[in-house]
C-alpha cells in the first residue's frame, strides 16, 4: 500500500490517496532467488553452503548436549563419469535424482541431506548417536545405493566409496569434518571402490599429498606441468632408430616428479583421462625428431598405445572424435573409427605403417 495526502489551500489534510499493488509474484521470485542460492537445481537439495551452515550448528550444539553426536558420510559414486559417457548425461541426472531419493527415504527429519556437487553427495547424522546403530545405518545406506536402476528395460548398477567422520571435542570448524569424511572417501575409492571408509587420524597426514592431487592434475595442463617424453627404440642388427616410445610426465611444482602409476588412475577415476589423452595425442602427433622416415609409437610390454604408459582413449565419444581428427588434420597421422564384429576400433596410418586399436580388449 502506497499513499500520501492531499493539502487543502490552508495546508490541512483533505484526503488521502493510495495505491494498492498486488506483489505476491515478487515475493514469491524474491523467495525463489533466496532458496535457489542454497539448494542445489537438479535435485532441490541443500548445497555446499547451507550443509556446512547446518553441520556448523549442530557442532554447537554438539558441545553443549553431550548426548548429540553429529556424523558425517560423503558419498562419490564410483566411475560415474563412464555412466555420462556411455549413457549421456541427462540419464546420468536421472540416476542422481533417483538416488537422491533413496538417501532421502532412509532419513529421519533430524537428519539432513545435500548435493555438493557432479555425483557427490553429504548426508548429516544426528538421528542416531551410537556407535552400533550408526553402523547399523550406514549398512542400510549402502544397501540403499547398490539397488539397481531401471532404465529403458534395462539395470544400471551403480556403486559408491563412502568416508564416514564422527564428531569429536577436537573437531572446531565444520569444513574440517567435512574435510575428513572426504579424505576417508578417497581412501575407500583407493581400496577399489564400493566400501564405508570410517575416517582416522593417520589418514589426514599419510593421504594429504595424495587428497589435493585431484585438484592439482585439474589444472596441471593449463600450467604446462605434463610433459611427454621419447625414449628411442634401436634395431640390434644396425643400431638405427626404428621409433620412440612415448611417456607421459608430471612436474608437479611442489611434489617434484608423480609417478604415472599415481596420476593415471587418479585420471580414470576422475575423467581427465580424456583431456590426458588428447595432450597425448596432440603431442605425438606434432612430435618431429629430426630424422627422415616413418615412425611408430609403442608403449610398455611391446604394446602400440596412444600415449604412451597411460590408458588408452576410450573411442565411443563423438566429441573426442572430433578433437582427434582435428589434430591428425594437422600431422601426418591419418585416424579413423571404424566398427566389426560388435567391436570398437581406433586405425592409426602414417606413411607405410597402420595400426589399429582394439577398444574391446584394449590392444593393437
Amino acid at each position: 500500500v502506497r499513499a500520501r495526502p492531499v493539502l487543502g489551500s490552508d495546508g490541512e489534510v483533505l484526503r488521502c490517496v493510495g495505491t494498492i499493488s498486488n506483489i505476491t509474484d515478487s515475493k514469491i521470485s524474491q523467495e525463489r532467488l533466496l532458496h535457489d542460492a542454497v539448494h542445489d537445481n537438479l535435485t532441490g537439495l541443500p548445497n555446499r553452503e547451507l550443509f556446512l551452515d547446518r553441520l556448523e550448528t549442530a557442532m554447537r550444539l554438539a558441545r553443549s548436549d553431550n548426548g548429540l553426536k553429529p556424523t558425517v558420510f560423503l558419498i562419490n559414486f564410483d566411475r560415474f563419469s563412464e555412466v555420462n559417457e556411455s549413457l549421456t548425461m541427462s540419464v546420468g541426472d536421472s540416476i542422481l535424482l533417483t538416488m537422491a531419493r533413496r538417501l532421502t527415504r532412509i532419513l529421519k527429519p533430524q537428519d539432513s541431506l545435500a548435493r555438493l556437487g557432479g555425483d557427490q553427495f553429504a548426508l548429516l547424522l544426528l538421528s542416531e548417536t551410537d556407535p552400533e546403530k550408526v553402523a547399523i545405518f550406514a549398512d542400510a545406506l549402502n544397501r540403499a545405493l547398490k539397488a539397481p536402476v531401471n532404465f529403458a528395460e534395462k539395470e544400471i548398477f551403480i556403486t559408491a566409496s563412502i568416508g564416514l567422520a564422527s564428531w569429536s571435542d577436537e573437531q572446531e570448524k565444520p569444513d574440517g569434518m567435512l574435510t575428513d569424511a572426504e579424505i576417508a572417501m578417497f581412501e575407500a575409492k583407493r581400496a577399489g571402490g564400493d566400501r564405508i571408509e570410517p575416517f582416522r587420524p593417520a589418514f589426514r597426514s599419510l593421504d594429504n599429498k595424495g587428497f589435493h592431487l585431484e585438484n592439482d592434475l585439474r589444472r596441471a595442463l593449463e600450467r604446462e606441468e605434463i610433459e611427454m617424453h621419447y625414449q628411442p627404440i634401436v634395431r640390434l642388427e644396425d643400431r638405427s632408430i626404428a621409433g620412440f616410445e612415448a611417456l607421459m610426465r608430471w612436474k608437479h611444482p611442489k611434489h617434484g616428479d608423480v609417478s604415472p602409476t599415481e596420476f593415471i588412475p587418479l585420471a580414470e577415476r576422475t575423467g581427465l583421462i580424456i583431456p590426458l589423452g588428447l595432450f597425448g595425442f596432440n603431442a605425438v602427433a606434432g612430435y618431429e625428431p629430426g630424422f627422415p622416415g616413418p615412425l611408430m609409437w609403442v608403449a610398455n610390454n611391446g604394446k602400440v598405445y596412444l600415449m604412451g604408459d597411460s590408458a588408452p582413449i576410450p573411442v565411443d565419444n563423438a566429441d573426442l572424435e572430433r578433437k582427434i581428427a582435428a589434430i591428425t588434420d594437422r600431422s601426418s597421422l591419418i585416424a579413423s573409427v571404424y566398427v566389426a564384429a560388435g567391436h570398437s576400433f581406433w586405425s592409426l596410418k602414417s606413411d607405410d605403417w597402420t595400426f589399429v586399436y582394439d577398444h574391446s580388449t584394449g590392444e593393437w
